[in-house]
């Protein structure tokens, strides 16, 4: 279900829009994917392994959902947008999924981006449940990425969330 802001406080009416069947929606994100001016959505569809896009159309509605593989059972629920390619544009150009052995597959919650070594490219970071760790993942700004570092957060901690 979507509902669209009339710029007055209030709501329009509700509209709802089908991701598939089985799909399992887990988690959303909003970016301008096709640089068009409107906020589209991307939506992490955990029971089908792939990521929705619904393109916004004029402020009125959004187009029938485009999906991409996210890896087979991947289990995807994190999702996070940004210009991983160094093009100036967080626009959805999707490359295949790249999978790295050395991330713990126990349990990432929450997936968050930010410069965290001050080299003016854009990293990632994960919060790993099971294993009690945080992952980052540092980028060389033009889509590739250096193995994880993982540090522990300490026994039984079960990180859930990571601010950036």
């Amino acid at each position: 279900m979507i509902l669209l802001g009339n710029g007055h406080g209030n709501f329009l009416t509700e509209k709802t829009y089908s991701t598939g069947s089985g799909s399992n929606p887990s988690s959303i994100a909003i970016n301008d994917f096709n640089n068009d001016k409107y906020l589209d959505l991307a939506v992490v569809n955990k029971g089908t392994d792939t990521i929705g896009i619904f393109f916004e159309h004029k402020c009125t509605y959004f187009t029938r959902q485009n999906s991409c593989e996210s890896g087979n059972s991947s289990g995807s629920t994190p999702l996070a947008i940004g210009d991983f390619n160094s093009d100036g544009f967080a626009n959805g150009s999707f490359t295949p999924p790249m999978i790295y052995a050395d991330v713990p597959s126990s349990h990432s919650w929450i997936v968050d981006v930010g410069d965290f070594n001050n080299d003016n490219k854009l990293d990632i970071v994960l919060t790993n449940w099971g294993d009690n760790s945080v992952s980052q993942i540092l980028g060389y700004g033009n889509g590739n990425y250096t193995q994880p570092i993982i540090n522990s957060t300490g026994s039984g901690s079960h990180p859930v969330s990571a601010a950036v």
